[in-house]
């Protein structure tokens, strides 16, 4: 049943959505990010807060899905799924500019000064709709369980098991301690820990990435042609291959991307909200964030992988990409690169829980009492790094899905308003 729903009907409903919906905006919003970008860049770059909250946005965004959902979706789509991650990544970055705008619009403070802003908050003062908000924010309670531990942690299990010999009970363990410590000081503590942690995290991940690829500079004009060809496949005569094929490429580059940048989720505008930036011009962080998680790691990711070839042909998930690595750089790099995608779902864990906290905070009317969630988070862990991964996607897809098929409709409803502060951004800063 679980399959069928993420096969049969989420798996082609939701790419098309995402991808439907991030025309409209694109459309709808013209120039209007792109030259609030221009604006934001002359200033500077806005405010160190706005940063620090994007910073914990993409704490929650990568990991997995930029390196077990990038491995996925090639191994399943072929080469072309890159090429559909690309374009839901151009979707999504009008799909988060506008579901971020909208948080902030419409987020709240508490008797401390701190904002609380998430999708449900836009669903209930923005389009009025209650009863949606709170379903939205029990699904984000649950996403906070299957997507944020139980896909980490079981992709960190799996990591720690074939590179460093632990078993998966001992690493469900270790993630659940370290997971707690990290939690243990509610959402500003957590908010410190993403920007201690990601920051390096990403750029060794990236350094690695350049020296696989910048020594085989010649091998990609052929690499961007067969992601190309391979998006495209269908042909007169193997047009039933052909077509599997490019169904495939499509669903799981595009279903795999939006894992990746949780984009029309709902969940990263939370991390968003807590800033205190104009909306639009926070909405444009949601830009920057989507294009450092999809177009710059994904893309990393899915051409070392190709690189590789039939080379790393036997292994999938996490161990092709760490594997795709280490046969250009050495056995050496497979320590680190473990280690980093361990502490990747590590920090993705802790901000998925961060958006746990803050549907609390809304479910009880600011009156938090959100010290059983963590706890139950962390225990999680232990369960994840128990279950199959094939499991664990399941529920997790179908989690997002329903989720983002919810928040879209919300956004699509209100686009007026994020034209008039897009406008209204400009209209102030036009001298910058």
């Amino acid at each position: 049943m679980l399959a069928f729903l993420n096969e049969r009907i989420f798996g082609w409903l939701l790419p098309l959505s995402l991808l439907l919906s991030g025309g409209y905006l694109i459309a709808f919003l013209g120039l209007r990010p792109i030259r609030g970008i221009g604006c934001l860049m002359r200033r500077g770059g806005g405010k160190g807060e706005a940063l620090r909250h994007m910073v914990t946005a993409l704490a929650g965004t990568l990991g997995v899905g930029n390196i077990t959902g990038v491995a996925a979706a090639i191994s399943g789509g072929g080469a072309g799924a890159l090429f559909w991650m690309w374009i839901s990544g151009l979707a999504a970055m009008a799909v988060k500019y506008a579901e971020t705008v909208l948080a902030c619009l419409y987020r709240r403070w508490d008797e401390k000064g701190i904002a609380h802003g998430s999708a449900a908050s836009t669903m209930e003062i923005g389009a009025g709709w209650r009863k949606t908000a709170w379903l939205f924010s029990v699904l984000l309670l649950i996403g906070g369980i299957t997507v944020g531990n139980l896909t980490q942690t079981g992709a960190a299990a799996e990591t720690a098991k074939a590179f460093f010999g632990i078993p998966p009970l001992a690493c469900g363990l270790l993630l659940c301690l370290l997971f707690c410590l990290a939690v243990r000081r509610g959402g500003e503590g957590i908010v410190r820990f993403a920007n201690m942690l990601i920051p390096p995290l990403t750029l060794v991940y990236v350094i690695f990435a350049l020296a696989v690829i910048l020594p085989q500079a010649g091998r990609l004009p052929d690499i961007l042609a067969d992601i190309v060809h391979s998006a495209f496949t269908p042909r007169a005569g193997i047009s039933g291959i052909g077509g599997y094929l490019l169904m495939s490429s499509l669903r799981l580059g595009t279903s795999r991307g939006l894992l990746s940048n949780e984009a029309g989720c709902g969940t990263a505008a939370t991390a968003h909200a807590a800033s205190s930036a104009e909306p639009a011009e926070q909405g444009l962080y949601g830009i920057f964030e989507v294009l450092v998680d999809t177009h710059l790691l994904c893309t990393l990711t899915g051409l070392v992988i190709l690189l590789a070839g039939s080379e790393a042909a036997d292994y999938e998930g996490t161990e092709l990409a760490i594997r795709a690595f280490s046969l250009r750089l050495g056995g050496w790099v497979e320590g680190p690169l473990a280690l980093s995608v361990m502490l990747y779902a590590l920090a993705s864990s802790v901000a998925w829980c961060y958006y746990g906290i803050e549907a609390i905070w809304y479910l009880s009317k600011g009156k938090a009492a959100d010290g059983w969630y963590r706890l139950l988070s962390g225990l999680s862990c232990i369960v994840g790094s128990l279950l199959p991964m094939s499991v664990i996607f399941g529920w997790s897809d179908l989690t997002v899905a329903v989720m983002t098929l919810i928040n879209l409709t919300c956004i699509l409803r209100l686009s007026g308003r994020v034209r008039e502060q897009a406008d209204g951004y400009l209209a102030k800063k036009r001298r910058c």
